[in-house]
């Protein structure tokens, strides 16, 4: 008797087994996806946190003789889905198709899914052309060690007040229009979760040169630089260093953070070199793909 994939969505109980899969997986570049972590306690926090929300999991699994064989989990903010995978131990994909179609049937709300594949996972590059996922560029993981970092002495910027809200959003819209974050969800996260996400602006007479949006995962001893912007008739001015410093000063105030990560295009060859500058050095190159419906 054959017996066929079965699929399902997992339940919390399950999170275990599917941090374990991810891992061992992810410890190879590949089969890498971007994000996702390679050590098994951050990864499983990773999952009980953004991936099981008002009672409901987002993580759906294609399972063989009661194991798993691929994963595919969504980390779901409105209607917008940051997938964890294809995660799939087959050569072929199709079986990651039908997981692909389960995943559809049984989330129907969301409108657009975003990948994250490494730039050596030559199989899930495939899988992305195969289901028609647009290729939106490949993007620079960084990250610096609180050992190599460089940290302002003096600090320039102030926390955000909400009389720079217009001029924030004008901004933010400018440089990244349509992105995951709007300036009404920046601002709601700073003010519902203050110990978690920072935002800091720097401005001289009340003209706004730029800003830094950033967030701190205590579970895991890491922030990460969300965002940050200069005004384009301040750029050429240091601007962009002394948020970068200041913040990574802010950040190593608390001895438990170890590192700073940031995503940047990899095209973006001034910021790159800024980047390196202050600390941050190369982790992964990742491929991003996104898919509309």
């Amino acid at each position: 008797m054959i017996i066929m994939n079965q699929f399902k969505i997992l339940t919390p109980t399950d999170f275990p087994v599917a941090a374990h899969f991810i891992r061992n997986l992810n410890q190879h570049k590949s089969k890498r996806i971007g994000y996702c972590g390679v050590e098994y306690h951050d990864i499983l926090k990773g999952l009980q946190r953004d991936f099981f929300v008002d009672n409901h999991s987002s993580i759906c699994v294609a399972e063989k003789d009661g194991k798993i064989t691929a994963l595919i989990g969504l980390d779901i903010d409105e209607g917008i889905a940051e997938v964890w995978g294809p995660f799939s131990i087959h050569n072929h994909t199709s079986v990651q198709l039908q997981l692909w179609n389960f995943v559809k049937v049984s989330f129907p709300s969301i409108q657009q899914f975003l990948f994250f594949i490494h730039e050596e996972n030559l199989e899930q590059q495939q899988f992305m052309e195969t289901i028609q996922a647009n290729n939106d560029g490949t993007h620079l993981y960084m990250a610096a060690h609180r050992t190599q970092a460089i940290m302002a002495e003096h600090y320039q910027s102030r926390p955000f007040l909400k009389d720079d809200f217009l001029v924030f959003q004008a901004l933010h819209d400018k440089i990244f229009l349509n992105a995951y974050y709007d300036a009404n969800a920046i601002c709601n996260l700073i003010q519902t979760s203050p110990e978690e996400y920072k935002l800091i602006i720097l401005c001289s007479e009340n003209i706004m040169q730029g800003y830094a949006f950033y967030s701190i995962n205590y579970e895991i001893n890491s922030a990460h630089l969300e965002f940050i912007a200069i005004e384009p008739i301040h750029r050429g001015n240091g601007y962009g260093k002394i948020l970068l410093t200041e913040v990574l000063g802010q950040v190593f105030l608390n001895p438990s953070i170890e590192d700073v990560t940031l995503t940047v295009s990899h095209s973006n060859v001034q910021a790159n070199l800024l980047y390196e500058q202050v600390g941050f050095h190369k982790q992964d190159r990742l491929i991003s793909y996104s898919i509309v419906y």
